[in-house]
């Protein structure tokens, strides 16, 4: 998860007009990287299931950290699917915000496609580099967007 989230960081960040960010997220959240600031080194993503995560706060959350003068506002959910309470709701807030959620589910319990219909599920670590790369190709290419 380390490789795979800071590769998609670096890569969002290379892009003229992309700026990006990263939040972690078990009971309670953090912003590992703030939205638009400079390259980070060293950065350490837990990919391990706790239970009890606070996806749906986080998704509302950090929804209020994307810029609303952007075109276009994508949020990539990666989760466990030991989500706690009312994540369908907060990605309609996401929605209603212009942010668009898609999701990376680790695992078999991981029932991230009845929560967002852009999403891939894996059921290990090793398959989120693919995942990622399939959730951004729908968001971004076959959207037409």
């Amino acid at each position: 998860a380390n490789a795979a989230c800071s590769g998609l960081l670096d890569a969002l960040r290379s892009i003229r007009g992309i700026q990006a960010g990263l939040c972690a997220f078990a009971s309670q959240y953090s912003v590992l990287v703030p939205m638009g600031s400079g390259p980070r080194r060293g950065l350490r993503v837990s990919a391990q299931a706790s239970g009890g995560t606070a996806i749906g706060r986080a998704i509302i959350d950090c929804s209020g950290m994307l810029p609303p003068q952007a075109k276009r506002k994508i949020m990539i959910v990666l989760t466990d699917g030991q989500e706690g309470s009312f994540v369908a709701d907060a990605v309609q807030q996401a929605n209603d915000l212009g942010v668009e959620v898609a999701g990376v589910g680790i695992g078999p319990a991981a029932p991230i496609a009845k929560i967002v219909p852009v999403s891939r599920t894996v059921t290990s670590p090793d398959g989120i580099p693919d995942a990622l790369c399939g959730v951004l190709r729908d968001l971004l290419v076959e959207s037409g967007r």
